[in-house]
């Protein structure tokens, strides 16, 4: 189950970064009052309006990724709005 807590998606994207030894923060804005689902699950419990990311040679990471990170467009293809959501990667 997806959760959120003050700053989840924050310590644990520095956490990924730090394990990685690179890559660059992304916070992801969300596209209206909530994401919708991501990963085939609901979101609206994240409060923070952001999700951060660790974006590192073509590759995404979060703490739903699979170790190896994502490629860009398939990690955006986990997002049910990921057509409108601006990444910023």
């Amino acid at each position: 189950m997806i959760t959120n807590g003050p700053g989840d998606c924050q310590v644990c994207a520095e956490r990924i970064r730090d394990s990685l030894g690179d890559g660059e923060i992304f916070r992801i804005p969300s596209p209206g009052a909530f994401f919708g689902k991501y990963r085939d699950q609901e979101t609206y419990n994240w409060s923070n309006n952001y999700h951060a990311v660790v974006v590192l040679n073509g590759r995404v990471y979060d703490a739903f990724t699979p170790k190896g990170g994502e490629l860009i467009e398939e990690y955006k293809g986990r997002w049910e709005y990921g057509d409108i959501i601006d990444f910023g990667f």
